[in-house]
């Protein structure tokens, strides 16, 4: 025999904060996590480094969206690159979090149906053109 509860009398938890520190933190995680599989295991999944016409890049991404790609410098060491991309990375906080709303407007959302990336400027200071 099941015990029901009524839907009317329950409602959905409130939603964690949504906010920079909560966008930097999913990327952050997500390059710690294959960070620790690369070392270990000379691979990651999901693989974030990944080939494209400039050579070997890490990807910086949300869910399955690719907000970034950081140039790999593959003469030094791969470890120490990723490493330094994630001592960087808060750097750009505001960047990831609007990225990370554009993600969260356009999820479930066929590709003829979402809104237009924003353009977000990428440009600090110090700048996440290489990581090395």
């Amino acid at each position: 025999m099941l015990n029901f509860v009524n839907p009317k009398s329950v409602s959905v938890p409130s939603k964690e904060e949504r906010d920079e520190d909560y966008s930097l933190n999913l990327v952050l995680t997500r390059l710690r996590k294959f960070h620790r599989q690369y070392k270990k295991d000379g691979k990651g999944y999901p693989n974030l480094l990944v080939n494209r016409t400039n050579g070997l890049n890490l990807a910086i991404k949300i869910a399955n969206e690719t907000a970034q790609f950081v140039p790999i410098d593959e003469s030094k060491s791969i470890e120490e690159q990723i490493e330094n991309t994630i001592q960087d990375l808060p750097l750009y906080k505001r960047q990831i979090f609007e990225f990370y709303s554009w993600v969260s407007q356009n999820t479930a959302k066929k590709k003829a149906e979402r809104t237009p990336l924003p353009d977000i400027d990428w440009n600090v200071e110090t700048g996440l053109q290489e990581a090395s």
